[in-house]
């Protein structure tokens, strides 16, 4: 298995991006010719793309399985098998990973999780290296086996091959998911999605609030502003406006007790008026 590592690993592992554009010659020139269309040319090439777009997509229709073809993706499904990546070799791409992963048997589908935006940009800041990491992957094996051996192999070992390889020394976390299937996956990142999404509603919603509430205050004072500068126009020249004296009145509590040992001004001296009250009515 050492012998399918290829000798150029170091020079596919240096590459800056990993996704791009490349362009040619025949490219430049149609560029240059859209950029002397006019801009109604443009608008009416758009209008008319749009709606090729929307008539081509109404006209495709999804096929519907058979029942025959419906058994067999099910069986299909339950063949697979899923292994999660806890960690990952530093920059490690997802070729490189399943090239890795073509060893033990035949690869489907590969998520791998990037890592967080803010460490990104804050390493970047200070000199580091400039190419995707990433924190986590799942690995879908068309064959459940073939997930297991490749967990057990990989699980805590360095993944060799040659010497001069940039992966040599890394070591892997790789765990077989049993009953793991790849559209659990797919589910528990759509509740990521779907929860994320919801906070953001959240904070949003309570930002608009203080906003609000903030111009309506702001909005109070200038009326207040206004209506003191009225008054003052009012007046005689140098006379001076009052402040306001404020007093506020709040109702009190009568305070009554029933203890034998309290003073007589405070002891509740009407416990039995309603009792009196009733045997008065009786007799």
């Amino acid at each position: 298995d050492s012998d399918n590592e290829t000798g150029d690993d170091v020079d596919e592992d240096d590459e800056d991006q990993y996704y791009g554009f490349v362009g040619d010659e025949e490219e430049d020139v149609e560029a240059e010719k859209a950029e002397a269309k006019t801009s109604v040319e443009k608008t009416v090439e758009v209008l008319e793309g749009q709606l090729l777009g929307e008539a081509s997509a109404k006209s495709k229709k999804v096929k519907r399985l058979t029942p025959k073809q419906l058994e067999n993706e099910e069986k299909r499904v339950k063949r697979t098998g899923v292994v999660y990546l806890s960690s990952l070799p530093p920059y490690m791409k997802p070729q490189k990973l399943r090239q890795v992963m073509t060893r033990f048997g035949e690869v489907g589908r590969i998520f791998l999780k990037p890592e967080d935006p803010k460490v990104y940009k804050s390493r970047i800041k200070s000199g580091g290296n400039k190419k995707k990491k990433f924190d986590e992957g799942w690995v879908e094996f068309v064959s459940k086996n073939d997930a297991k051996l490749a967990a057990s192999t990989l699980n805590g070992n360095v993944l060799g091959g040659k010497k001069r390889s940039f992966y040599h020394d890394d070591v892997m976390n790789v765990k077989y998911l049993k009953g793991f299937k790849w559209f659990d996956l797919t589910n528990a990142l759509n509740r990521e999605v779907e929860v994320r999404d919801s906070k953001k509603q959240a904070e949003l919603s309570q930002a608009n609030k203080l906003n609000k509430a903030y111009v309506r205050n702001v909005e109070t004072s200038k009326t207040i502003n206004r209506i003191k500068e009225s008054k003052k126009r009012k007046l005689p020249d140098g006379a001076e406006a009052e402040a306001p004296h404020i007093r506020r009145e709040f109702k009190q509590r009568h305070v009554a007790t029933n203890r034998a040992g309290a003073d007589d001004s405070i002891k509740n001296k009407d416990t039995n008026s309603g009792l009196d009250s009733v045997l008065n009515k009786i007799f």
